[in-house]
C-alpha cells in the first residue's frame, strides 16, 4: 500500500441501479482525495446481515494490514443501534452495531472498539436513512487521513452485538449441519467446517434435507465440480473451508429447490 494513498474496501446491500455507493464514494474522495476504492460487493441481498458478516474474514484474509473497511448493511439505520469503529486483525472497520463484526470477531480478538459520536467528522445534515453517506463514510475518511480514532468517538465499554450463527450439532457418527446460504452461482454453503471432520473425505455420506423430505445425497466429498457429469450434483469444500452442495454447471438451489435453513447431513460411512 502506498504511502498516503489509503485503501478503502466498501461492502453494502446497495446494489448497482442507485446513486448510494457513488455518493458514499463523493463524500470520501471530498475528504481524502488520495484514497483508493476496492468495491468488495454491493449484491449483499437486502438487509442480510448474516452473508455480509460471514463474507467479512474471507476478504480480511485476503488484503494487506492497514486496509480499512466499511461495511453497510444497516436494517436499523435511524434507530438508536450505535456505529462501530474498530481495529481487528491489523484492519479499520466502520460498520453498524448490528452484529456485522461478530463473526470476524470470533476469530480475532479485536485491538480497539470505539463507538462513533456526533461531531466535526460528521456531514452537517444527517439523514435518518442514510448514515453511510453522512456518518460512516465522512468518519472513515477522515480515519484513513490519520484523524485518530479517540476524536471519533468514545471507546466502547461493552462487547459489540452478537450474531445468531447456527453451528452444526456433532456427534460420533453424524454432523448436522445448516444451509447458511446459497452463493451467485447457486451453491448451498453450509456451516460445516473441515475442522469438523476427522473422517475422511470419501468416507462420508451427505445427505441434503429441507422441510422433511430428501433433497440430495451423494457418497463422499469431490475435490472439484468436474468431478461429477454435467447437470449432476455434489458435495465438496468451499475455497471458504465451509462444505457446501452444487451441481457442476448449474445451480444447486435450485436444481434442489433449496434455501437457507436446510439441513446437511454428514455421516460416517458404515460400508
Amino acid at each position: 500500500m502506498k504511502p498516503g494513498e489509503p485503501l478503502i474496501t466498501l461492502t453494502t446491500d446497495f446494489g448497482a441501479r442507485d446513486s448510494y455507493v457513488a455518493q458514499m464514494k463523493g463524500v470520501m474522495l471530498g475528504i481524502n482525495p488520495r484514497a483508493r476504492f476496492i468495491d468488495v460487493t454491493h449484491d449483499i441481498p437486502p438487509q442480510s446481515i448474516l452473508r455480509a458478516a460471514l463474507m467479512l474474514p474471507e476478504v480480511v484474509d485476503t488484503f494487506p494490514e492497514g486496509t480499512f473497511h466499511l461495511i453497510v448493511v444497516d436494517p436499523g439505520v435511524g434507530s438508536t443501534r450505535e456505529i462501530l469503529a474498530a481495529e481487528i486483525a491489523g484492519h479499520h472497520f466502520i460498520a453498524p452495531d448490528n452484529g456485522l463484526l461478530d463473526p470476524l470477531c470470533q476469530i480475532h480478538t479485536p485491538q480497539r472498539q470505539f463507538k462513533l459520536t456526533p461531531g466535526p467528522y460528521w456531514r452537517g445534515n444527517i439523514s435518518s436513512t442514510f448514515h453511510g453517506r453522512d456518518i460512516m463514510a465522512p468518519a472513515i475518511a477522515h480515519w484513513s487521513r490519520g484523524v485518530a480514532l479517540e476524536e471519533l468517538g468514545e471507546s466502547l465499554e461493552r462487547p459489540p452485538r452478537t450474531l445468531f450463527l447456527p453451528t452444526p450439532e456433532i456427534t460420533e457418527n453424524e454432523i448436522r449441519g445448516t444451509i447458511l446460504y446459497a452463493d451467485h452461482f447457486g451453491n448451498l454453503v453450509s456451516n460445516i467446517r473441515r475442522e469438523d471432520l476427522a473422517a475422511d473425505d470419501d468416507e462420508l455420506l451427505i445427505r441434503l434435507e429441507s422441510e422433511g423430505r430428501l433433497k440430495f445425497s451423494a457418497n463422499g466429498i469431490q475435490h472439484t465440480y468436474a468431478a461429477v457429469a454435467l447437470g449432476e450434483g455434489l458435495a465438496l469444500w468451499g475455497s471458504h473451508g465451509y462444505l457446501e452442495v452444487g451441481v457442476n454447471g448449474g445451480s444447486a438451489a435450485q436444481a434442489f429447490d433449496v434455501k437457507s435453513g436446510a439441513t446437511l447431513i454428514v455421516e460416517i460411512s458404515k460400508s
